[in-house]
């Protein structure tokens, strides 16, 4: 027999950008790919207890944190297509019990279907022999060389 079980629910939001390389936003995907990680492990350790561990992966969501970087040409893409904050609440409780990992919208979903087409390891291989033709790199890179002189 083992411990007694306690309902609860553990709930994490981590982001798409977790899946793949994300030059100039490598601290941010780094830890949102720590959080699916840890959320995922932890997940195998509760679920006998009776906890629910759910990670969600939203699409873009339109909060402040676009605020943060303006300037960044492909981050305000992404701000084109963010959906409101109030999704993802739902997602979590609708997902509870039912998933750990949850992506949640078409961004999210698109990323995932190509990385089912290319290898994660090729893909950063391309982000890294391309990622400086992109104009962000062009643009900090050029941001970079000025506080030098």
């Amino acid at each position: 027999r083992g411990p007694p079980r306690r309902p609860g629910l553990l709930a994490y939001t981590s982001s798409s950008a977790c899946l793949f390389p994300n030059p100039f936003s490598s601290l941010y995907a780094s830890t949102k790919a720590f959080l699916t990680m840890f959320a995922t492990s932890v997940a195998a350790e509760v679920r006998s207890l009776g906890i629910d561990v759910v990670v969600v992966h939203p699409s873009p969501m339109a909060t402040n944190f676009f605020k943060a970087g303006e300037g960044l040409d492909m981050l305000m893409a992404f701000k084109k297509v963010a959906q409101g904050p109030q999704v993802i609440a739902d997602v979590l409780f609708s997902s509870a019990g039912r998933f750990v990992v949850r992506d949640q919208g078409l961004v999210t979903i698109f990323f995932r279907v190509v990385l089912k087409a290319l290898d994660s390891c090729f893909f950063a291989e391309l982000t890294s022999w391309f990622a400086h033709t992109t104009g962000d790199y062009k643009k900090f890179t050029a941001l970079r060389n000025e506080g030098r002189r």
